[in-house]
């Protein structure tokens, strides 16, 4: 294998089998020029895939003419992927299609396929390594559905998302790949087609109906839905159950049948309705692009020091003795990830992982948070936590700078007490005056100590974040956290649903005194004419 690869390739050696594909091998290829290495997959398809399956064609009546113009033509529908991976080549989140030829056996009846890709870590290989939180699975579905987003605008549908062709970069990002079934729209949509993997295929793919690029959208919310669900698909019986063949027949055909899907059970509040949307059995309820998918999850995103506050215990989802669990201690962060292995998974079975049980305790995802818009990756040299420049508070009632400050009112200057009246009873009179007003401010300061003590053990709670939540929820977060809301007006918006916040007059994450009201201006949705 070896010496028939390096006479196709020159200068580029075969060093390890690093995995098994639907239809090869995948291997690690290496070259050394002027002292550098450099390093790429290899996968190498065979076709036919075996003489069974050579044998199969001919028991159908064939001549040997018609068998090796089969064959032949299956080679001609692989080359022509190799101009579909060459349009998305150059993409940040589309695993790197380098190079490919076909050599004819000369030993045997059949053609081999090389194809050249770029070398990458495949996601399950990487989550057994590495940890793996709740704001990785929000940001892995950014990073696909950018790469969903250039499929959508070469007019090309995948239909086969799923964990086994999602893969982990040097830098953190990660990226789709293996486009081994991916067509045209107008071919897919023009002839029913049931290409895909059955475990995270659209109803209407399934059922032999025209479909759309939102097939992809539902796909892709399956894979969230399984890493916020302790690795268990929907209608699954729920860890620590066994799962049985028969539990995975029945769960596909709930899913088919449209029967509704239960909030993942690591997800709450806004999050969990974005991954259900995607999700949804109605294609017109989905979300329509993978542009306006990717914006939902933005808006869940949350940052690190976001993280710690959301998640007290840690939102890392680690794989410990094949379970999936929100485990405690530090929040996972996004570093530079360990290239193991290639385009291709490693030999695993789409096997679903027995997992724990859900916590009872309620994690608000998404509540609280807002976009983290410009994300940069660590470095190995970056320190334990990213510096988060302290959040300003605002003066509470009681300090100079707190506009709600009631004035303290000026005492009379002692000067003025002096007796200047000629006379006994001017005198007298005098010292009287003296006395009340001594007397009166004295009593004027007892109050003001007393106000500061008050002041110092007023409860003080954060401000959450009410943007995009619906009125009715953002009335709920606030009660939760001790304050009302206040609508102060509703306006016409095109990019905010009808009934949801649009912006909040306090800003997310201040500090105000308990029971204090916050002003939110509502949505009325896009005006019409």
């Amino acid at each position: 294998m070896s010496r028939e690869f390096e006479s196709v390739w020159p200068g580029w050696k075969i060093t390890e089998r690093i995995g098994e594909g639907s239809f090869g091998q995948v291997y690690k290829i290496t070259r050394e020029e002027f002292g550098h290495v450099y390093e790429s997959a290899l996968k190498v398809i065979e076709i036919p895939h075996g003489t069974a399956e050579l044998q199969s064609v001919k028991n159908e009546g064939m001549t040997d003419e018609e068998v090796t113009g089969y064959f032949k033509g299956i080679v001609e529908e692989i080359v022509k992927e190799f101009e579909l991976m060459s349009q998305l080549k150059g993409d940040s989140n589309i695993v790197s299609y380098e190079d490919h030829t076909v050599v004819e056996k000369t030993d045997s009846f059949g053609w081999k396929i090389y194809i050249r890709m770029e070398l990458l870590t495949p996601l399950f290989a990487y989550i057994r390594e590495n940890p793996f939180s709740v704001r990785d699975v929000i940001l892995l579905g950014i990073d696909i559905c950018k790469a969903l987003e250039v499929c959508q605008k070469c007019n090309i549908i995948h239909r086969d998302i799923k964990p086994e062709n999602i893969f982990v970069s040097r830098l953190g990002r990660y990226k789709l790949g293996d486009f081994g079934i991916a067509r045209q729209m107008e071919k897919s949509t023009s002839m029913a087609s049931k290409t895909g993997t059955p475990t995270y295929m659209a109803p209407e793919v399934y059922k032999g109906e025209k479909y759309n690029s939102n097939v992809d959208v539902y796909s892709l919310g399956l894979v969230l839905y399984r890493f916020l669900n302790n690795n268990r698909m929907p209608f699954l019986p729920p860890a620590p159950k066994p799962i049985l063949h028969s539990d995975r027949q029945k769960a596909n055909l709930l899913r088919m049948s449209g029967k509704e899907m239960e909030k993942p059970c690591r997800a709450e509040g806004r999050l969990a309705e974005i991954v259900l949307k995607a999700c949804a059995y109605d294609p017109k309820e989905r979300y329509e692009s993978a542009h306006e998918f990717r914006r939902a999850l933005e808006s869940v995103l949350y940052t690190e020091e976001e993280g710690r506050l959301i998640f007290p215990e840690g939102d890392a989802l680690k794989e410990e003795e094949n379970e999936y669990v929100l485990s405690g201690g530090k929040p996972s962060r996004r570093r530079p990830r360990k290239s193991a292995s290639a385009e291709e998974t490693l030999p695993a079975k789409d096997r679903e992982m027995t997992e724990t049980s859900c916590s009872d305790r309620t994690v608000p995802i998404g509540e609280e948070t807002e976009p983290d818009r410009d994300r940069t990756l660590p470095s190995e040299e970056e320190p334990e936590a990213a510096h988060v420049p302290p959040v300003p508070v605002p003066a509470g009632k009681g300090s100079p700078e707190d506009p709600r400050q009631e004035p303290k009112k000026k005492r009379f200057p002692k000067a003025a007490l002096i007796p200047i009246f000629l006379g006994t009873a001017a005198v007298i009179a005098g010292i009287i005056v003296m006395i009340a007003l001594l007397a009166g401010n004295h009593a004027e300061d007892l109050p003001t100590e007393q106000g500061s003590q008050q002041s110092a053990e007023v409860t003080k709670v954060t401000v959450p974040d009410l943007v995009n939540l619906t009125a009715e929820k953002a009335e709920q977060t606030l009660k939760k956290s001790g304050l009302t809301m206040k609508e102060t007006e509703r306006v016409f918006s095109e990019t905010v649903p009808k009934g949801h916040i649009v912006s909040q007059d306090r800003k997310k994450g201040t500090k105000v005194t308990q029971g204090d009201p916050v002003g939110v201006v509502v949505s009325k949705g896009p005006e019409r004419v």
